[in-house]
This record gives C-alpha cells, sequence and structure tokens, in this order.
C-alpha cells in the first residue's frame, strides 16, 4: 500500500492530475513495452522464464529525454555503475542484448537522465554467434523501497533504502561485517538527496566503527553533496579481519529543512585478477585499490582504466600499498577515455600489484582490467604507501608503523603524539607527511609538527616537544607538512638502539582551531639499480640522497638488522664494467616544484660544499601531466670507480617530485660530479 501526498507551495490556487500508471515488470519476445522513467529514478525489468542458454536483443525507441540501461544477473541493479549503454537526447534507437541467460532472474534496470525519458522496448530472441555481451555481472541485491523509520536500519549492500529526517534530527543505518563475506573488499557508501537535489548541503553524513560517540562526531564524513551524491569510502586496506569493525554505522543528519533521501553500500572487490574485469564508481575524496598476486615469473603486466563519466585518477605500485598520488600516476580528466600503466619484468611469483584509484572532481563510472604482456621495451616506477586508521590520544603515544594513513585531529592548542620506530637496514630515506585538512581554506601554521629522537624504542615519559625537537615543520606547503629522515641521518647520524633501529616520538600541535588532518609514513629507497626509476618527493628545506652502488662498500657500510636477523645486500648493479660501459649517467625528471640544489660525489654523501649543479632553471610548471613541464638534468660518471656513488637533492621553499634512474653507457664522456 503506497500513499501519495501533494502539497501545495505556490501563493495561489494551483490545479493539477494525478495518474497511476501501472508498467508490465517482465519482458517477453514478441511484445511491446513502452514506459517512462523520471530524472534520478529506476525502472526494473525482469527477463526470465526461458531455457537457460538462451540470448534476446532489446530494441529501444527513445521519444523524449535520456537514459541508462543496465543488465545485471541475479540481482537487481540500485547504482549507476558500469557497464551500461547510455542513450543521449539525440540518439532515438539503440540495441542492447541480454547473452546466455542463466536460471536465474536477469534484471534490466533504467536510470533516468538529465530529462524524464519516454521509451519503447521490444524483445527478440537471437542466436549465440551475434549477440553481444555488453556487461552482466552479479552486481547488486535486492533494493527496498519502504521508507524507514530514523531508528537503526539495517544496510546490505546493493540495497537501497528509502529514508527520511526532520530540520536538524538524524536517521541512523548499521552494516554487519561479520559473516558478511566482505572483508578485503573496498565499501561506497552513498546518500541521494531526493527531494534537494538543488541545496548541495541538505545534509551532513558521518560514519562511524562499531558505535556513534555522544558528540557524533567522526573523521570519515561528507558535508557537501558531489553530482547530487554524499559518499564515504572506506578502502580494502580497512576492511581486511585484522582491521575491519564488526559494523560500519552510518549516520545521517538533516539541516534547515526536512528532507527524504536513499542509502546505498556499493561493494567493490579488492582482488583483481588477470584478464578479468571490475566495474566501479567512485566519488571526490574516496581512495579504493585492487590487488593482484602475479602467477608468472619475470612478466610485464598492464592495468587499464577505462572511464564512461566523472574524472579519476589512478596509481600502480609493486609490493606497497599507494596511499599518495605520487608521480608517476595517471589521471583522467571529464574529457579522457582510457588510461594505462604497466610494471615489467616482475620477477617472482605471488609478487604483490596494488592499484589506487582516487576520486577526482565529480563522481567517476569505470571499470579496471590487467593483463600480462611480454614485450622487451617497458619502462619500470617505484615508490608506496599501504592505508589504515588510528585515532590519536592527546594523552598518550600511538605508534605509527610505515606505510600507513592515521586519521585523527586536534582541538584548538591541544597536542597529539606518535610513536615511530623503524629498521636502520637497508638505509632509506624515511618521511613523515602530515596533510591539514581544512576544507577550502589555506592556514600554514593550522599545525606544527615535531621530531624528536628517542634513546630507546618505548622512551616517551619525558618528551618535551617545544624544548628537544631534533626537527620541526611550522609551515605547510599546500597544507601538508613534510619532516625528512634522509640516507644519512638514518645511517650515520642519530644513533640506533640495541636492536639497530631508530626510534622517534612525532608531536602534532594545533593552532588557535580545531584541526583534522593525516598521517603518512613512507620509505623512499637510497639504493638505485641499473635502468629503474626510483620516485621521490622532497620538501622544504631538507636533503634527500640516493646512491649506487659499483661494488664497493656503502658509506653505512654492511648492516644487520638485530630484531630480524636478516643481512642486507645490494639491489645487484654490475661493478665498475657493466655490459662493457664504464661510464654512469643518473637521469633526473623534475615534475613538480623546484629542485635547488643537486649534487653527486664519490665515497661519501655531498653536501653543500660539494660541487653543485644549481638549478634555478630546472622548475617544474603547476601541471606536471604535461610534457613540456617535466624538466630533466643528467650527471655523468665517467669511468665508474669500483665504489659508491652518490646523489643529494636539496629544496629551499616548496615541495618537489621527481624520479631518478642511473644508466650505464659507452662512448664520450664528461664527468659533471664532485670529488670533494
Amino acid at each position: 500500500l503506497w500513499y501519495i501526498t501533494v502539497t501545495g507551495v505556490a501563493s495561489h490556487q494551483v490545479r493539477y492530475r494525478l495518474v497511476a500508471i501501472p508498467m508490465i515488470s517482465n519482458l517477453r519476445v514478441g511484445h511491446v513495452t513502452h514506459g517512462e522513467v523520471a530524472t534520478k529514478a529506476w525502472i526494473v525489468y525482469e527477463v526470465q522464464g526461458h531455457p537457460a542458454g538462451s540470448n534476446f536483443r532489446l530494441h529501444f525507441t527513445k521519444y523524449t529525454g535520456d537514459l541508462y540501461v543496465v543488465v545485471r544477473r541475479l540481482d537487481s541493479p540500485t547504482i549507476l555503475a558500469p557497464p551500461y549503454v547510455y542513450i543521449d537526447a539525440g540518439t532515438e534507437t539503440a540495441d542492447v542484448d541480454v547473452c546466455a541467460t542463466g536460471d536465474e532472474i536477469d534484471y534490466v534496470g533504467l536510470y533516468g537522465g538529465a530529462q524524464r525519458a519516454v521509451y519503447k522496448i521490444e524483445m527478440e530472441q537471437i542466436d549465440a554467434a551475434s549477440c553481444f555481451r555488453f556487461g552482466v555481472d552479479d552486481a547488486a541485491d535486492a533494493y527496498d523501497d519502504d521508507v524507514v523509520d530514523t531508528i537503526m536500519a539495517e544496510l546490505h549492500t546493493g540495497q537501497r533504502v528509502l529514508a527520511s529526517c526532520e530540520p536538524f534530527q538524524w536517521a541512523d543505518f548499521s552494516l554487519a561485517m561479520t559473516g558478511s563475506g566482505l572483508y578485503n573488499d573496498n565499501l561506497i557508501f552513498q546518500v541521494l538527496a531526493i527531494d534537494a537535489e538543488t541545496n548541495p548541503t541538505a545534509l551532513e553524513v558521518y560514519l562511524y566503527e562499531n558505535n556513534i560517540p555522544d558528540d557524533r562526531d567522526s573523521q570519515h564524513f561528507a558535508t557537501t553533496a558531489v553530482d547530487g551524491i554524499y559518499s564515504i569510502g572506506v578502502s580494502s586496506i580497512h576492511t581486511t579481519k585484522a582491521s575491519a569493525p564488526d559494523n560500519y554505522l552510518l549516520g545521517v543528519r538533516c539541516q534547515t529543512l526536512a528532507v527524504q533521501f536513499s542509502v546505498v553500500v556499493a561493494r567493490i572487490p579488492g582482488t583483481l585478477k588477470s584478464d578479468d574485469h571490475i566495474y566501479a564508481t567512485i566519488c571526490p575524496n574516496s581512495f579504493v585499490y585492487f590487488q593482484h598476486r602475479v602467477t608468472e615469473a619475470h612478466v610485464n603486466a598492464r592495468v587499464s582504466v577505462v572511464k564512461y563519466r566523472g574524472d579519476l585518477s589512478f596509481i600502480l605500485r609493486r609490493e606497497q600499498v599507494p596511499v599518495r598520488l605520487i608521480y608517476p600516476y595517471a589521471t583522467l580528466e571529464s574529457t579522457d577515455h582510457k588510461s594505462d600503466m604497466s610494471l615489467c619484468d616482475i620477477e617472482a611469483v605471488n609478487t604483490p600489484i596494488w592499484i589506487g584509484v582516487s576520486g577526482g572532481d565529480h563522481c567517476a563510472s569505470f571499470f579496471i582490467n590487467l593483463e600480462y604482456f611480454y614485450d622487451a621495451d617497458c619502462s619500470e616506477e617505484r615508490n608506496a604507501v599501504p592505508a589504515s586508521q588510528s585515532t590519536a590520544s592527546s594523552s598518550s603515544f600511538v605508534e605509527l608503523p610505515l606505510y600507513q594513513f592515521h586519521y585523527a585531529s586536534c582541538e584548538a592548542n591541544a597536542w597529539s603524539s606518535y610513536s615511530l620506530t623503524f629498521s636502520s637496514c637497508p638505509g632509506d630515506n624515511v618521511q613523515v607527511h602530515v596533510e591539514q585538512f581544512l576544507e577550502d581554506r589555506i592556514d600554514p601554521e593550522a599545525l606544527t609538527v615535531y621530531a624528536v629522537h628517542l634513546q630507546s624504542e618505548n622512551a616517551t615519559a619525558d618528551v618535551d616537544f617545544e624544548k628537544d625537537y631534533d626537527a620541526i615543520s611550522a609551515s605547510a606547503i599546500s597544507n601538508i607538512h613534510s619532516i625528512t629522515f634522509n640516507y644519512v641521518d638514518v645511517m650515520y647520524i642519530v644513533p640506533a638502539d640495541a636492536k639497530n633501529r631508530r626510534n622517534f616520538a612525532i608531536g602534532i600541535k594545533c593552532g588557535n582551531a580545531n584541526t583534522r588532518y593525516r598521517v603518512s609514513v613512507t620509505k623512499v629507497n637510497a639504493e638505485l639499480a641499473d635502468g629503474r626509476l626510483q620516485t621521490g618527493v622532497l620538501c622544504a628545506e631538507a636533503w634527500l640522497y640516493h646512491y649506487y652502488n659499483a661494488g664497493g662498500a656503502t658509506f653505512s657500510h654492511d648492516c644487520v638488522d638485530v630484531a630480524n636477523a636478516s643481512s642486507t645486500s645490494s639491489i645487484g648493479n654490475d661493478g665498475a664494467v657493466a655490459d662493457g660501459k664504464p661510464h654512469l649517467r643518473f637521469t633526473i625528471r623534475l615534475f613538480k616544484g623546484n629542485l635547488f640544489f643537486i649534487a653527486a660525489r664519490d665515497k661519501f654523501p655531498p653536501a653543500f660544499n660539494s660541487r653543485p649543479h644549481h638549478l634555478a632553471e630546472l622548475a617544474a610548471s603547476d601541471v606536471p601531466t604535461a610534457i613540456d613541464s617535466v624538466q630533466e638534468v643528467h650527471i655523468d660518471v665517467c669511468d665508474v670507480p669500483h665504489e659508491s656513488i652518490y646523489i643529494g637533492l636539496y629544496v629551499s621553499t616548496e615541495c618537489a617530485i621527481y624520479d631518478i634512474a642511473p644508466t650505464r653507457f659507452d662512448g664520450t664522456c664528461q664527468s659533471t660530479f664532485s670529488r670533494i
């Protein structure tokens, strides 16, 4: 039983006509079905009662408006995600095939576009050879059109729930993780304000884990709709059995007006198999991940992303999970359709590959696939980080593992404290990044970040950050604070504990306002290998070092990680003469920012007294994806000695994103490195 209420909002009397139109829900061969679908509404038809393996073609004739056609098996479509066919306002006819039907029900969903669409559907049976399978998958559960009360309502992936709230009141929902089969998948929580589409701040949406705090505050929220959708993403890194909560709780709050809305939780698989396709949707401020484990040794892998609408970026890394968009990565703008990225000569079977997809300015729908290939011509990129969550307490120290995100906040003039411990072997550059979340404003002094060296792992009792700090970031660049412990710091200057590890306390102090932020700790590999790209990020007033081991001992000498009892070893460069090529060239490409000082030196890392390569001219534009904005410099070392060659990079006033690769060569050589 449905109740329909018509409310007058004009200042004068209005006449109207109310008509209930029944529409056939089953599509049959030889039958003609007429219908209409409103903007952002769904009409769903069933294809059933036919022998398994049947193939059908749907002939659409559209009279007005525009619409999307989605075909799904088993479950009714509830969100607009690819694969789908878009019939725009200028198209009058289109064909959509339903191939190889099974014993289950196939669903044909029509989603209204920018204008109400009036259409006709005719279905005919065809043979398998001529059937084009544009996409039938197990996408969603059945949907529920009942309006729920504003008590805690259960959510299920793919299920649409209609609800409403009064001004400044809450509607709460729960999604059970335990026993749900959702572990290691990405989850997208989407809320659509049905009767407030023109007001992007009609609702506030907050996501909680296990319980809702008294103040209802959360580090995961959406207070502005993008393309009419409030969206919060939970990546597959957060949904492992070790890190996922028992329940996710979603709170939706009306602002000044009562609003009716719908809630959908989309499940995006977190595992990508070779030659498989995953269809997905993503909105701004979300990051989703796909993992693939290599099944062949010494193989190349290519990841392709095809975008239907919106914009997004994606990044490809081996072994480690990327939690920031650090070059190289690919961006698909609203006018772009497809982009590829590759990893080359993946040596070992079962090596993990991670693909991260980040939302752009608008919600995007896309599909992604991975394939192996065996071409010899391939480039390499390295550097990565995974993601996790922690809430910092101002009265205790929270451990910061490497390669993880930590979301937190601090109140005005209050502190959050962290401890950081990492192995000295192998020696690398370690960076702490703290990103301020200030919405549309930029305040370089919203936070201050301190680092204090500790003698042992848990020696935090007497830490006075403002008095004892060894490093400080008092001013953010583009709302990001960065502290770098470079290779020389890690291996030579900062004392190690009995386990040959370095220990730090990290303090974050809020300025005059409450501030949300996130912290990540990453490593930038110091050792370089022949022909392999190493990507790095370096921020203001900091050194960062790389070295090429041409056969001699490194500056830090060989070391042993006492805790893990594992010796370090060289990546595998070939000594003084590699393949008859006695010379060495470092190629440095700058994608963003400026590099003030670059120098190379043998035996010891360079410093300001080394012969520099001043690079006032080496400055990238603010559009680093443009080919002409990438600046490049070469440093040549002739007749490479049987020892290590060091590269030092220094940034003075801003952040730089770069990559570096060593290559051996023969022939004419003019040395451009320092022996000072």
